[in-house]
Order: structure tokens, then sequence, then C-alpha cells
């Protein structure tokens, strides 16, 4: 029955291991005690990876909290991540399971509400394995890292829902890639609902419907009408009535945190010079900058592989080889460093959803997403860490808080020059605006490579144009120049 919702079968338990590792202590066959012994880790591990996340918690701690020593942990696991790995597979299957309960998508109101169905269960599956998906680390030591299972189950997924794509008219943009987007788009919305993090957020039920229908949407795009046809504001466009850019002709004003201290939008740091900025405790000077600039470099790289949790000064210092007394003249910690990464990270992101404002037909958006993917490549690491850690400091919460207003208004001009007519909550379409261009192409085209740049520019077109804009006229074909 359309509609209906998709019962979720209990998650199945880990697949504990069946030997112990050498040296162990008798035998290598684990009994009913070790058996026991080993469910005791895993669910204390369960628990504390739920609230500290991966980098936050360590093999002590899991032993602590089951009353077992170091050794016990490593006669069945080699390292915290090889633990960590059983709940990654884990929800692989989980998700499997229910990819396969998805029916062929159909077009129209009935196809859609069945289509939201779906979703709504899945985003069951994902709530029980919180936040397996977005702690999943990168480790330096390669030799301590199992196989990374995340390419092994999105590849799965995507061959699952290949089939179930067969009737949409998606055009240039092959399905396997848009069923990887598809995950990605909802785990990560699912990420950024996560209550630990502070703000107003709108209520799942409108969460849900407003990422169906727009994903949907791009999965169905409505009938281009005649060339020239003018909308309600008057102006003819390619994607549909193109009005003014706000009521005052201009974009939202920006966050007032970077109003004050960034006159030059297009290098942020340079315009600092003789400022503090947010996290800095001291002026930058050109004599200053270059240090600045390798320390803030080398930071976004430690972050990277570590997060925020997961990364000391120390890391930062030995990935920019300086001295931890030459750090410290400028940062008090590595949550100020953060900040100013995060500063710079901000000034970039507003600098092109201006940009994005302006466009006016498609040709603009098509080569404003490609500006925006050399932005992504740069902040990548600093907008993850953002979007998946709670911020610690109250000026990181308070950029936060304003960047997400500017957001919203950029998100409601955008649906109110484009698409008009549709009734989308702009509250659940800021956040998915903020996964679609953020955690979406980083993690599928950066972290874990499952998709080349031009997948990435091509399904971000049709989700961007067809999907939160609700495009009329279809995509220029996949060897179109851009």
């Amino acid at each position: 029955m359309r509609g209906r919702r998709v019962e979720v079968e209990p998650e199945r338990d880990p697949v504990l291991p069946s030997r112990r590792r050498e040296p162990y202590p008798v035998s290598p066959v684990i009994g009913p005690e070790g058996e026991r012994a080993c469910a005791e880790i895993v669910a204390a591990a369960r628990d504390l990876f739920a609230q500290r996340g991966y980098h936050g918690t360590s093999i002590l701690a899991i032993t602590e909290a089951t009353g077992r020593s170091d050794t016990a942990f490593y006669q069945y696991f080699q390292s915290k991540i090889e633990l960590f790995a059983l709940f990654y597979e884990q929800l692989g299957r989980d998700l499997v399971r229910h990819f396969r309960r998805q029916r062929v998508v159909e077009p129209g109101p009935a196809g859609l509400a069945e289509f939201r169905t779906w979703l709504e269960g899945l985003d069951d599956v994902l709530r029980r394995h919180s936040p397996v998906f977005a702690a999943w680390p990168l480790v330096a030591d390669d030799a301590l890292m199992p196989e990374d299972p995340s390419e092994q189950y999105l590849r799965e997924l995507a061959e699952e829902m290949r089939p179930r794509l067969a009737l949409a008219g998606a055009g240039p943009v092959d399905t396997r890639v848009l069923a990887i987007a598809i995950i990605s788009l909802m785990q990560w919305t699912h990420v950024v609902l996560d209550p630990r993090r502070p703000g107003v957020l709108p209520p799942e039920s409108s969460m849900h419907a407003t990422l169906a229908t727009i994903i949907h949407s791009s999965l169905f795009p409505p009938l281009a009408g005649p060339t020239g046809t003018a909308g309600p504001t008057g102006t003819a466009g390619p994607l549909g009535a193109a009005g003014p850019v706000g009521a005052d002709g201009g974009p939202p004003p920006w966050p007032g945190l970077l109003l004050d201290s960034c006159p030059d939008r297009a290098d942020p740091l340079g315009a600092w010079r003789e400022t503090a900025p947010l996290g800095l405790r001291r002026r930058v000077t050109r004599r200053s900058e270059p240090t600045i600039r390798r320390i803030l470099a080398a930071a976004n790289q430690a972050f990277e592989r570590g997060g925020l949790a997961g990364t000391s000064v120390d890391d930062i210092t030995a990935e920019a080889g300086v001295a931890h007394g030459t750090f410290y003249q400028y940062w008090e910690d590595r949550y100020a460093v953060f900040a100013t990464l995060a500063h710079q990270a901000a000034v970039d992101i507003c600098t092109h959803l201006d940009d994005l404002l302006r466009a006016e037909d498609e040709d603009d958006i098509l080569a404003w997403i490609d500006r925006w993917l050399d932005v992504l490549r740069q902040r990548g690491p600093t907008l993850h860490v953002w979007t998946t850690e709670v911020l610690p400091t109250a000026p990181l919460q308070r950029l936060s808080r304003q960047l997400r207003g500017y957001l919203d208004a950029v998100t409601a001009r955008l649906m109110a020059r484009w698409a008009p007519g549709r009734s989308l909550d702009p509250s659940a379409a800021a956040i998915v605006l903020w996964v679609l261009l953020g955690e979406f192409p980083y993690h599928a085209w950066q972290r874990h490579p499952v998709l080349d740049r031009d997948d990435v520019h091509r399904s971000l077109a049709l989700l961007l144009v067809g999907g939160l804009l609700g495009a009329r006229a279809p995509l220029p074909a996949a060897d179109s120049p851009r």
C-alpha cells in the first residue's frame, strides 16, 4: 500500500570475534566466559562512542567501563578502530536490508508519499546507529586500520538503489551517483539534527517532507514551459521566474562577527592585518602572517585526520614543523585555532552564497558550483568538524548561530526567487542546502572518494537546480561544457 509506514526490524547484534588474538592465555577458542567479556567490551564501547565520539573514547575508558584490563581488550581486538569497524559493518548490513525494501520510485504525489515513507524508515535505521557513520575516522597509521568499510557499503547500496530509480528522469547523472547522493543527504541531515548541537531546528516531520520533496523533484523534474514565459515576478528565465535578490535589492547581511573584521572578503587573513580575528590572541602583521598561514594549514590537515576531539596542539605543531612556543604566541589552544579556521570558512561561505543569489540563469549556477568545489577542497575539513562535533566555546557557538541565520535567509531568498510556488519549510531547506553543499561532496569526493569531481558536479547541479530550486528546464548533457 502506498504511503504505509516501513517497519524497520530490530538491529542485529554485531558479529563478535570467534577466536582470541595471540598471545592467548590458555586457548584461542572463546568460551562462554570469553563471549560474555567480549560482549561487555562491545556494549561499553557502543555507549562511549555515542557519548564522546570515536576520538574522544580511549581503550582505557572502554576497559574501565567494564571493570576489565587492557589485556582483556587486546585478547579480542588489535585496536580501537578494529572494534569500531564492527558497528560500521552492522550499520551497513541494516542499510542494505532497508534499501532492499524500497520499490521502484514513481513520479507524482503517490510516488512522493511512498518515497517519503521510505526515507522515514531510513532515518530510523540511522538513528539507531548514530553516530557511527559520522565518526568513522581517518588514521595516520594504516597498519592499524582494517579496510575502510564505507566504500564497500556505499557501492553495495548504490547497486541496490539503481533498479529502484529506473523510472527517474535524471538525465545525465548516473543512477549509482544519485544513489550515493541520496544516502549521503539522509545520513548527514540526520547528523545536523543531532540534539547535542545547539540551535533552533525544524521538526523531523518537516525535515522528512522537505528532503523527500527535494530529492523526488530532482528525479522527476517538471516539463519545461514555453521559452520566455514570464513568471509571477515578471522576469523570464530558464529556471523559472527570476526576481530581485531581496527586498532591498541585495543579499542578506553577513554575520556580525564577520563584518567587523573582514574588509577584504577575497582574502580574509590578509584583510586581518593589524586586527585580531576570531581565535587569534594577537594581531596579524606582515611579519607574522606567513607563520600564521603555515600553522592554519597544518591545523586543517590535523583536524581532517583526527577531528577536533582527536587533535592536540602537539599534532598541529608537528604537522607545521614549529615549536610549541610559536603556536602559543598566536593561539591559546586547539579550540582557538579551529575558531580562526571557522572564521575563514564562514567568510568563504558567505562570499560564495552571495554570488549564488546573483545567479541569473542555469549556466551561472553550474559555473558557481564549479567555484564552490574549489572552496570545499580547502574548507571541507573545517566544515565537517563544524557539522559533526559539539563546539565547546561561546564565540564558536555564536558564529554558528549567526551563520545559520544567514543560511536561512539565503535559502528563503533562493526559493522565493526561483520557486515561488513551492511550499517547502525554509528552515528545513536550509539544512538540506548545507548538507548538499558540504557534507555530501566532502565525503563522497574527498574524505572517502567513491565519486569523482564531475560526478559530484552533476549531482549537485541536479539536486540544487532541479530539487531545491524546482528547475523547469533539463540540465545539459554529461559531456556538455560547464
